[in-house]
């Protein structure tokens, strides 16, 4: 049984169409030689014309009637580009600002630096000065340590001296964990410190410095007859007991005198000492890094 694209019909409609095809190809091709071979004044140029001649006010009309539609796609096309260039702009904008503060920043923070370079000058040919900054709080109820972005690579050591700039140039603490890239400072505000102290202006008195209270501290061991009075400044004395040499060397200054008294019977008098560097305001600080012999003996003191 034949199917139905298989029949005599549908054979000839088959036929009929490939026969159509060819016979358009072929015109065409007649066409396009004969219009190729004659002059501009043949028949074909002349129908061409004629045809663009006709067709030529439909297709302006055409034109003028999407004109608008143009015109609005263009107003949208060149405000989603101004939008784009704007936010352009404005990003560049923030990132220029971001840079402009950052330098700022930068700037200020190297002149802090900078300034604390003067600390310990005394101390230069003992110690190496190492600028640091906090980048670690302590989470005790009182602020105790922090923790430096300075460390062993720094030539930091445990028991390295650190100095810092509040009121005026003045000890702040201790180094007390040191890691290659970092370090820890315990400030003399922790209740366990005891430093060797003397006054000066008070005829060569010695004592033990403490902390007495939250941000307070004070001077024992120092005989009743001494001279002590307020605006006295108190100083790292080299000492920590008897033929003991102190981790802090001779001469730092910690702060000054506020007030000193105690009983007629006592025999050594209680010394009020207002510290100068006041760990909490803190963000950048001054550690004395051991550099000579005496330097590095101290350090190793128990």
């Amino acid at each position: 049984m034949g199917t139905q694209a298989s029949t005599p019909l549908a054979k000839r409609r088959s036929n009929v169409r490939r026969g159509f095809l060819a016979a358009l190809v072929v015109g065409c091709l007649l066409v396009f030689t004969a219009y190729s071979t004659e002059g501009d004044g043949g028949p074909l140029h002349g129908f061409q014309g004629a045809v663009g001649a006709l067709i030529a006010p439909i297709q302006g009309g055409t034109t003028r009637a999407v004109q608008p539609l143009r015109d609005a796609w263009d107003w949208g096309t060149s405000l989603v580009d101004a939008r784009d260039e704007a936010a352009r702009l404005k990003t560049e904008n923030e990132q220029l600002k971001t840079q402009l503060v950052q330098q700022g920043f930068d700037h200020a923070d190297t002149q802090r630096i900078e300034a604390l370079k003067g600390l310990g000058d005394d101390f230069r040919t003992d110690y190496t000065q190492v600028p640091a900054s906090i980048v670690g709080l302590s989470v005790a109820p009182w602020y105790h340590r922090a923790r430096l972005n300075r460390g062993r690579d720094d030539g930091i050591r445990v028991n390295s001296p650190v100095l810092a700039r509040g009121d005026a140039e003045g000890l702040a603490g201790l180094i007390t964990e040191v890691y290659p890239g970092s370090s820890v400072v315990t400030f003399i505000s922790e209740p366990r410190t005891s430093i060797g102290v003397t006054i000066e202006g008070a005829d060569g008195a010695r004592g033990i410095l403490s902390p007495s209270g939250p941000n307070q501290l004070q001077v024992t061991g120092i005989p009743a007859d001494k001279p002590v009075s307020k605006g006295q400044p108190v100083f790292t004395a080299g000492f920590s007991g008897l033929r003991v040499p102190s981790i802090y060397p001779r001469g730092i200054p910690i702060g000054l005198v506020m007030g000193a008294g105690g009983s007629d019977t006592d025999v050594v008098q209680k010394v009020q000492v207002a510290a100068f560097v006041n760990p909490r305001d803190l963000a950048y600080v001054v550690v004395l890094a051991p550099t000579s012999r005496d330097a590095i003996n101290r350090a190793k003191t128990p």
